[in-house]
């Protein structure tokens, strides 16, 4: 059996372009729900992302609080 994966706190998700994109206490994570991959996002890994909003068109907008 494959192991759990391991996501640090959730504080807010939205759905856009067919990704599902995490807002978590160590960054910003990214689901594609057709292939289940799931990846960090460059560059987010030493923010805590708040909140996510989907603008369309692949353009994704977080808030930190650093």
């Amino acid at each position: 059996m494959p192991e759990a994966l391991q996501i640090p706190a959730i504080k807010s998700a939205v759905f856009s372009d067919g990704r599902i994109y995490l807002g978590t206490i160590a960054g910003l994570y990214s689901f594609d729900i057709n292939t289940k991959d799931l990846k960090a996002v460059t560059g987010s890994e030493h923010m805590s992302v708040m909140s996510v909003c989907g603008a369309g068109k692949g353009t994704i907008y977080a808030g930190t609080d650093n």
